[in-house]
C-alpha cells in the first residue's frame, strides 16, 4: 500500500474546513458551470487537489482516478449518445410518416385503393367465420368530369376534399372510408343488416346534396350516386362483393343520379 501524501501539520479542523469548502465548492460548480462536461472537469480538478492535500492511500487514489476516467469516457460519449438517440427518434418519427403515406390518399387524406381492399379482405374473412353482416359502399360524384372541364382541376380538387371531410363526419366508429379512384369513394360498413344499411346510405347521399363547394365567384352542389352490396346477398369474396356495389352503383347512375341503389 502507498504512504500517506498528506503534508506534515495538516490537523483535523483543517480538513474539516477543507471538505466544507469542498461542499460549497461543488454547489458553485454544479450550479454555475451549467453542462456535464464543466461539471466533470471541477471534479476532477478537486479529486486532483483531495490527493495532494487529504493524504489519501494509494487505493482511495486509485479509486478516484478510476472514476475520473470513467465520468470523463460517459461525457465524451454523451454527446454521440444523444446524437444516436436523436437520429432513432427522427427516423422512426420519418418511418411512421412513410408508413401512413403508403395508405393514404395524399389530396383527400383519406385511406387509398390499397388499404381499403386490404382491409376489407380481412374484414371479410372474420365476419365471415363469426356471421355477422358486411356491406360495401361505392360512391361517385356526378358529372365531375364538367367539374373538372369547366372549372379547372383547383376547383375539382376542392370538391373531392369537401366530400372527404362529410364523409369522415357521416361514417360510424367502425366504418373505413377510402378514396378509390379519380372521383370514386367506397366505404366497408360492418354489422350493417339490410335494414340499416339501406338508410345510412341515403342519408349519405341526401347530406351530401346539401352541401355547397364555394370556388371563388362561383357556389357548386355536388351530388354522389350509391351502389350497396352486403354479404346478406350471397357473395363469398371481395371480388364478388365489390363487383356487386359497382353495378349497383351504374344501376343509381342509370336510374338518373343522386340517389342509392341497394
Amino acid at each position: 500500500m502507498a504512504g500517506s501524501l498528506a503534508f506534515p501539520g495538516f490537523s483535523k479542523s483543517a480538513e474539516r474546513m477543507k471538505r466544507s469548502q469542498d461542499a460549497i465548492f461543488w454547489i458553485y460548480a454544479i450550479g454555475a458551470a451549467g453542462s456535464l462536461l464543466l461539471a466533470a472537469s471541477f471534479w476532477a480538478l478537486q479529486s486532483l487537489q483531495n490527493i495532494i492535500f487529504l493524504g489519501l492511500t494509494g487505493e482511495q487514489i486509485s479509486l478516484i482516478l478510476a472514476l475520473v476516467t470513467l465520468l470523463f469516457g460517459l461525457v465524451v460519449a454523451l454527446p454521440e449518445l444523444r446524437s444516436k438517440a436523436k437520429f432513432s427518434e427522427e427516423l422512426s418519427g420519418r418511418t411512421a410518416e412513410l408508413e401512413v403515406a403508403v395508405v393514404t390518399d395524399p389530396l383527400t387524406k383519406l385511406y387509398n385503393r390499397r388499404y381499403f381492399e386490404d382491409a376489407l379482405n380481412e374484414y371479410l374473412a372474420e365476419f365471415t367465420k363469426i356471421g355477422a353482416p358486411l356491406a360495401v359502399l361505392s360512391l361517385d360524384l356526378d358529372h365531375f368530369k364538367s367539374v373538372n372541364d369547366t372549372y379547372g382541376h383547383d376547383a375539382g380538387d376542392v370538391v373531392l376534399k369537401r366530400l372527404a371531410e362529410n364523409l369522415q363526419g357521416l361514417i360510424r366508429e367502425h366504418d373505413i372510408v377510402a378514396r378509390t379512384g379519380g372521383e370514386e369513394f367506397c366505404i366497408v360498413a360492418p354489422f350493417a343488416n339490410p335494414a340499416q344499411i339501406r338508410p345510412f346510405a341515403e342519408r349519405i347521399c341526401r347530406h351530401v346534396g346539401e352541401m355547397r363547394v364555394d370556388i371563388g365567384n362561383v357556389v357548386l352542389r355536388p351530388t354522389i350516386s350509391i351502389g350497396v352490396a352486403s354479404t346478406v346477398d350471397g357473395v363469398s369474396n371481395v371480388k364478388e362483393l365489390l363487383k356487386l356495389s359497382d353495378h349497383r352503383l351504374y344501376l343509381a347512375k342509370e336510374q338518373g343520379r343522386n340517389r342509392v341503389a341497394a
